[in-house]
C-alpha cells in the first residue's frame, strides 16, 4: 500500500498524508502552536516554546558532624527553603537522629520519633539513604533557615545529601 490518500478518490480532491504502517493508513500531523487564528509550525529551527514551572540547581553538601544536639548541614539562604532531594547517612556509634529547621520545626522525624542508627546493628542500621526524590523528602518548614540534623549524643555522623533552594 501506498503513503497517502486522496480525499473523494476520482473527483481530484485533496491528499492528506499518512504513512502506511501494517497495511494501515495512519494519518501524519505536524505540531502547531500560536494564539487563536494563528499557527506557527515546529520545526527545528522553530521549535516548540517550553515554560519550566521552575529552574532549581541541584546542589550537593557533605554531613560531618559529632555534635550532640542541633548541627548545621545547609546554612539558611535568604529568601529560599531548603528541600532536601536525597540524603545517605551513616553513624560511627549508636545515636538518634531527626532533621529540623533551624527554627525548631522537626521536618523528618521529631525528638520523641527520632530514627535510631546504630554502627552495631543493636538498635537500629549503621546509617540511612533516602534515594533521589525529584519532589523532596523534606524541606526547612519557612524561608531563611539552615537545615540542621540533631544528634541524641556526641557520636560522628557522615553522609552528603543532594538539595534545591525553593521560593
Amino acid at each position: 500500500m501506498a503513503d497517502n490518500i486522496e480525499l473523494n478518490a476520482g473527483t481530484g480532491g485533496a491528499i492528506l498524508a499518512t504513512d502506511d504502517v501494517a497495511s494501515v493508513h495512519h494519518q501524519l500531523v505536524k505540531l502547531e502552536y500560536g494564539a487563536d487564528g494563528a499557527a506557527a509550525m515546529v520545526s527545528a529551527s522553530n521549535p516548540l516554546p517550553v515554560d519550566l514551572v521552575g529552574n532549581l540547581t541541584p546542589k550537593r553538601a557533605k554531613i560531618s558532624c559529632a555534635a550532640s544536639g542541633d548541627n548545621t548541614l545547609v546554612a539558611a539562604v535568604s529568601g529560599k527553603r531548603i528541600r532536601v532531594l536525597s540524603i545517605a547517612l551513616i553513624a560511627t556509634d549508636a545515636v538518634e537522629v531527626y532533621f529540623k529547621s533551624a527554627g525548631g520545626t522537626a521536618i523528618f522525624a521529631d525528638g520523641t520519633s527520632p530514627v535510631p542508627l546504630d554502627k552495631a546493628g543493636a538498635s537500629g542500621p549503621a546509617g540511612m539513604v533516602l534515594n533521589f526524590n525529584p519532589v523532596g523528602w523534606l524541606q526547612t518548614d519557612v524561608a531563611d533557615e539552615a537545615l540542621e540534623v540533631n544528634l541524641s549524643a556526641a557520636v560522628g555522623v557522615c553522609g552528603a545529601l543532594t538539595y534545591v533552594e525553593v521560593d
